[in-house]
């Protein structure tokens, strides 16, 4: 028996939902194939990255404006040991790659990344509090656009400026830690 056949998809369904909104904006226009190999060179928009990633230099098949999310934190929060809430916190950057190291062109990809960015935040918005829209299918349980943090970063990866913004929201499949885990996933005696 495979206890972890049905695993909770969070990972999947919070990168996929940022995955989607890569290839779909009109600027970004990321080619999924291009995450395995078989896209065409400059066609790679998209990626998940780790925090550490920002000071690499991004591999040489991205283009620009890039999309990179790095997967969520979680932090806990509880009033009574029985009752704790887990608190994920997540981040996403749109970065661009300047003509040249001057001021203007450094300005420009801070603009692009800026406009990029809020374009992501309003589809963001709408995808959860938008007329018509059922919070049961939005990505995430609830999304906290009072608690964003937005900050310019750059140069990074390989001579990139752009915007980064981190934001508070609950996972749609929730976790209860209190609760025991499921009889097998640990190899006990159950005597």
């Amino acid at each position: 028996m495979n206890v972890y056949a049905t695993p909770v998809s969070n990972v999947t369904g919070y990168i996929n939902y940022f995955r989607q909104l890569a290839v779909d904006h009109s600027l970004i226009r990321h080619n999924p194939d291009s995450e395995s190999g078989d896209g065409a060179i400059g066609t790679m928009h998209f990626s998940k990255i780790s925090e550490e990633e920002y000071l690499v230099a991004l591999n040489k098949v991205a283009g620009f404006p890039f999309l990179a999310l790095e997967l969520y934190e979680v932090e806990s929060e509880s009033q009574v040991v029985s009752d704790v809430r887990l608190l994920p916190k997540g981040a996403f950057s749109v970065v661009d790659n300047p003509a040249d190291q001057s001021f203007t062109s450094v300005v420009t990809c801070y603009q692009n990344a800026e406009r990029i960015l809020y374009d992501i935040l309003k589809h963001i918005y709408q995808d959860h509090f938008g007329l018509g829209v059922d919070e049961c299918q939005a990505p995430f349980k609830f999304f906290e656009v009072g608690q964003l943090a937005i900050s310019p970063i750059g140069p990074v990866f390989s001579g990139q400026y752009g915007y980064r913004c981190i934001f508070d929201f609950e996972l749609q499949k929730a976790i209860d830690i209190t609760q025991a885990p499921a009889a097998g996933v640990f190899l006990i005696n159950e005597s």
